[in-house]
């Protein structure tokens, strides 16, 4: 069975001008993705088989000269499995006990 993959959100505050060199300092440290950019923000998605991994990225751009604060916003284990994905998103296609669904059928 494969390993599961942690996928993580960070919404980092930062200062405006030194948006450029903070980005390439986080993609310097693999597994990252920049999402989304918004003067004095990013968007930063992690991914990694351990989430040791994604903490220690966390503490590092937390650490970044001119971050403010990164804040994790998403959290996500993946193993791979449809039925994981499924249950995870409820599309399961039977209403959930206690759902409002099962409750008036």
């Amino acid at each position: 069975m494969a390993e599961p993959t942690h996928i993580s959100s960070l919404l980092v505050y930062l200062r405006p001008e030194a948006a450029d060199r903070v980005a390439e300092a986080i993609l310097a440290l693999g597994n990252a993705e920049i999402a989304a950019r918004e003067e004095g923000r990013l968007v930063v998605v992690l991914e990694a088989e351990h989430e040791g991994v994604l903490s220690d990225h966390m503490t590092k751009i937390n650490l970044m000269p001119d971050v403010y604060v990164a804040a994790m916003v998403f959290h996500q284990v993946d193993d791979g499995s449809e039925d994981a994905a499924e249950a995870s998103q409820g599309e399961t296609g039977t209403p959930e006990e206690g759902s409002h669904e099962a409750q008036s059928s």
